[in-house]
């Protein structure tokens, strides 16, 4: 039996995602998860910066289809 290949997109657009400030290298790190408004994604990233003191600066990308903006930064 071969396991079928998926060729249609399955995320709908716009989703968004975090990014934390990393002191260390000086960048910005996405977190690999994505959520479906910016409201769950602020509320996650206020309780994963307290579990795991990732920082305080965090910033909410907005993702469609052709781009990418930031929505909103925090420090």
């Amino acid at each position: 039996m071969r396991r079928e290949k998926r060729t249609d997109n399955t995320r709908e657009f716009p989703y968004y995602v975090i990014q934390y400030w990393d002191e260390f290298s000086l960048c910005w790190v996405s977190f690999h998860k994505t959520f479906p408004d910016p409201l769950k994604a602020e509320n996650f990233a206020l309780t994963l910066g307290k579990r795991y003191r990732t920082g305080h600066k965090y910033r909410i990308m907005e993702v469609t289809q052709n781009d990418r903006k930031i929505l909103k930064t925090s420090e």
